[in-house]
């Protein structure tokens, strides 16, 4: 019997070995930036996120920063910054502004930005014109809204071709120079920075869980790459400027809104809907240009300046504005009561074969141009595999500590 008690209580000792050693491997697994962009437990994601953070508010040394000296030594010098979203909200507050602020610290006081907001400037589809024209230095100039003018640039918009949106962002800033320089560059403009949005995941008064329930679904897209791959999937594809869809899916003319969850919170979207369908297929790469005239004009140490702070911008929007905001809009979502859908890998594989034909299709039409899609594919493919086995802390190091040559300078 004293035996037995033995063999009993070491196995049960083993157990508890065992478990405690699974727990610890599970609390110090550090999570993919793919890992995230589902999620609705914030304090993981603000933890994994913690560094890009420290990085926008200024809460890093001076040298980790890898800005070059300034020795600029003129006056201030004034940029002028324009966007649709209104002062107040929540994307000005948290990212644009703070950002801002850091690139001023970085300049040593010699870039000074003033912000207008609320398309008291221009609206949200003209940024291109305002810029070139000269009524503001820097703003958003969506390729989305061009989707004739562009060609290459819409590739991210493609079904699940890269895993999260800090993966995406450091890719495009890879990309930029060889395949999408030319085309930005063609419309009069630079590119200030550019990111790469977590999923655009459905957002519906129904629960939409199988192919077989997307069937003739009136479903507010983007245009473009984005809305074939909605049309491919059996949606009827609409779009509206963002503004009025919160009215349309009040009304009924929308079965269901893709959005980034953090955008959905922006336009209310959630105040309406009953379902959630997470899903990692559509994304859109959001661009902001800066006029040619105002950059050439920098002394090249601001210019170096610039270019790298706005790498690392770049990232730390995709990070802070979209993969944790996120997950605090998920987190909304379930403790409002509404439907959390996450497919099954096999329902997961339905829709990503549906959707297969959209990047054959935009293969073959710009091969057909001439122009390098399928190495550009390959490279994101790549590239890709890559940075799925990295953190978003990872990611934003390495923008920060080698920043991508020839991006606007380098």
């Amino acid at each position: 019997m004293i035996k037995q008690r033995s063999v009993t209580a070491v196995y049960k000792m083993s157990l508890a070995a065992v478990a405690l050693t699974c727990l610890v491997a599970s609390v110090r697994a550090p999570a993919m930036a793919q890992d995230l962009e589902s999620t609705t437990d914030v304090a993981k994601v603000e933890a994994a996120t913690k560094y890009a953070a420290d990085w926008l508010n200024g809460r890093l040394k001076e040298s980790e920063y890898n800005m070059p000296a300034v020795t600029y030594q003129g006056d201030p010098i004034t940029l002028r910054w324009s966007h649709h979203v209104p002062a107040v909200s929540g994307m000005a507050k948290t990212v644009y502004k703070p950002g801002f602020r850091l690139l001023e610290r970085l300049s040593k006081g010699k870039i000074k930005v003033v912000e207008r907001w609320g398309r008291t400037v221009h609206p949200a589809n003209a940024g291109f014109e305002a810029t070139r024209s000269g009524l503001t230095d820097m703003t958003a100039c969506y390729a989305f809204y061009n989707p004739t003018t562009f060609d290459l640039m819409h590739v991210m918009s493609l079904p699940g071709i890269v895993p999260s949106s800090p993966a995406g962002t450091r890719i495009t800033q890879e990309a930029y120079d060889e395949f999408f320089r030319k085309e930005m560059e063609r419309t009069g403009v630079l590119m200030g920075f550019v990111y790469t949005t977590t999923p655009y995941v459905l957002h519906s008064k129904e629960v939409l869980d199988t192919l077989e329930s997307l069937k003739g679904k009136k479903v507010r897209t983007g245009g473009g790459v984005h809305a074939a791959v909605w049309k491919a999937l059996g949606t009827v594809p609409t779009t509206m400027p963002a503004p009025r869809i919160y009215t349309a899916f009040q009304r009924g003319l929308l079965d269901a809104v893709t959005f980034p969850d953090s955008v959905s919170i922006l336009f209310h979207i959630n105040e309406l809907q009953k379902s959630h369908t997470y899903i990692n297929l559509s994304r859109i790469n959001q661009e902001h240009c800066i006029s040619r005239t105002w950059f050439e004009a920098l002394p090249p140490d601001l210019k170096v300046v610039v270019s790298r702070w706005a790498q690392g911008f770049a990232q730390a929007i995709s990070q802070e504005f979209y993969v944790l905001a996120g997950a605090r809009a998920r987190n909304k979502f379930r403790e409002a009561g509404i439907h959390m859908v996450h497919l099954s890998d096999a329902e997961t594989k339905r829709w990503q074969d549906a959707a297969q034909p959209v990047i054959d299709g935009w293969v073959k039409t710009n091969e057909a141009k001439g122009l390098p899609a399928k190495k550009l594919l390959e490279f994101i493919r790549e590239r890709a595999q890559q940075y799925a086995k990295m953190t978003p802390e990872q990611i934003m190091r390495l923008t920060v500590e080698k920043p991508v040559s020839k991006f606007i300078v380098d």
